[in-house]
């Protein structure tokens, strides 16, 4: 019992003396970029969207692939499904930027509503990370077909209503509207600045915090995936 508190407790360490060390760095590399360029850049934010886009639906594909070798790694679909979903809402936030999809598009970029969908993609991924740990928790109980039916129509649901959600509160429908920056200035509302960041952050600290409890850092998996909610953070 001893022997088990002390490897958790060095796991804890060695993780968070790894996070301090990455985000350092990235910090290091990052610093004078956000003065020489803007956060909403037209030339670096699409590019760094684009890469992302690719990735998560490189990683989506590749927990399917998992689940479908193993069905008792239930929890991976909910990753799944929170990649698939943020790459579908970055495609969203690409749609704001339309000279990056058409050659011969001139149109002013909507700052306003790639700051909407980004903010419903960081809402779904930090619930589905926590919805993946719960599953985690329970890896080792006989679940039934009805529970993986259930579970998965519900985690895809979920995944359609935000989107929708995202596509609602942009300027693609005249339905609902939701103002986070000034496409003028670029500057942030007060919503943004005293409300839903906020409450972002409250988000992935409540994942990470359920991340590390349930997992205990026990594994690279759960090493990236607690570093990917710290590098967020």
């Amino acid at each position: 019992m001893v022997a088990m508190s002390r490897n958790i407790k060095n796991s804890y360490v060695q993780f968070f003396l790894g996070c301090i060390i990455i985000i350092g760095i990235a910090n290091f590399l990052f610093v004078g970029l956000e003065e020489k360029v803007s956060s909403f850049s037209p030339l670096l934010f699409p590019m760094l969207t684009i890469f992302l886009l690719v990735f998560h639906l490189v990683i989506a594909c590749f927990m399917v692939m998992k689940y479908w070798c193993d069905r008792k790694r239930l929890y991976l679909m909910a990753f799944a499904f929170a990649y698939t979903g943020s790459a579908m809402l970055m495609a969203g936030t690409l749609s704001s930027y339309p000279a990056w999809l058409d050659l011969h598009q001139y149109n002013v970029v909507n700052y306003n509503d790639a700051m909407i969908f980004f903010t419903f993609r960081h809402l779904l991924m930090s619930i589905l990370f926590i919805t993946s740990a719960l599953l985690y928790a329970i890896r080792n109980k006989p679940l039934s077909r009805r529970f993986h039916f259930s579970l998965l129509f519900g985690v895809s649901l979920f995944t359609v209503v935000i989107v929708m959600l995202a596509w609602i509160y942009s300027s693609c429908s005249p339905l609902l509207s939701l103002d986070l920056v000034d496409n003028e200035t670029r500057h942030y509302m007060l919503l943004w600045k005293k409300a839903i960041s906020v409450a972002l952050i409250v988000f992935w600290v409540v994942t990470l915090a359920t991340l590390m409890i349930i997992t205990r850092v026990r594994n690279m998996f759960w090493v990236g995936g607690n570093l990917f909610v710290s590098v967020i953070l």
